[in-house]
């Protein structure tokens, strides 16, 4: 194989391995928009799932299917519940 040829295939490689990782995250979002959607639709959007207090409007706004306060997101964030 020749450097040129093995140059193509890492490019290849990583070209896909970098779609795959584009198209992980965008099914984990649409999975975050979908629960968001639900919980609209239940009358829970905007409400916290662990601790039920508001969400911040400026971070719905930022995130709009943030299922946690920022308190909570941290303890979710470290492996909390």
């Amino acid at each position: 194989m020749t450097y040129g040829s093995q140059a193509a295939a890492a490019t290849q490689v990583f070209e896909q391995q970098r779609d795959l990782a584009l198209r992980d995250r965008a099914s984990q979002q649409l999975e975050l928009v979908d629960a968001a959607l639900a919980r609209l639709d239940a009358g829970t959007f905007g409400a916290c799932l662990r601790c039920g207090k508001p969400i911040a409007p400026a971070r719905l706004e930022a995130l709009p299917w943030a299922a946690h306060c920022i308190a909570c997101q941290a303890i979710v964030d470290r492996g909390g519940r």
